[in-house]
């Protein structure tokens, strides 16, 4: 039987149609392993034909393979089982996980009342919310209307309102 291009075009296809399922359809490598097979078995008919052609093949193929296989790997997260296994962020701005030091950053400016004394470090509520504060350095007792003027680490940086302090003096 004397080879054919036909036959080392069909089966060059089914390598490619292989590649094409294995990153769809998890097999274990089974669909790998087939299409090694199906490239193996046509540049072997593909050189039974003529020297030429099967150069010809192998090129095409060491070229073919990485780009298709790039384009599908950019595909495979948007197919169904690319959703089960691929792992995704947030969708919106807005429900991006933000260090303990960028939430702090809304209440910059804001006004507050401790809850504690602050040693220089203490509670305070700012905003509904009861938050860790620590002060420049001066102790203040509780139920003072203190400012945001900082951060520092996961706290915030509080100093005493001196407007409101000389009013209730």
């Amino acid at each position: 039987m004397t080879p054919s291009i036909g036959l080392a075009a069909l089966l060059f296809v089914v390598g490619f149609l292989l590649i094409t399922a294995e990153v769809f359809i998890p097999s274990g490598g089974a669909l790998t392993v087939l299409s090694i097979i199906s490239f193996v078995l046509s540049f072997v008919t593909a050189f039974r034909v003529s020297v030429i052609v099967g150069v010809v093949f192998v090129v095409v193929a060491v070229v073919a393979i990485p780009l298709l296989l790039s384009k599908l790997l950019k595909i495979f997260p948007e197919t169904f089982i690319g959703k089960l296994l691929v792992l995704r962020g947030p969708k919106g701005h807005n429900e991006v996980a933000t260090s303990p030091e960028g939430r702090l950053q809304k209440f910059l400016g804001k006004r507050g009342i401790t809850k504690s004394v602050l040693r220089p470090s203490g509670i305070a509520e700012i905003d509904g919310e009861r938050i860790d504060v620590v002060t420049e350095g001066m102790a203040i007792e509780p139920n003072r209307p203190v400012e945001v003027i900082g951060t520092r680490g996961i706290a915030l940086v509080v100093r005493e309102i001196e407007e409101e302090k000389k009013e209730t003096s």
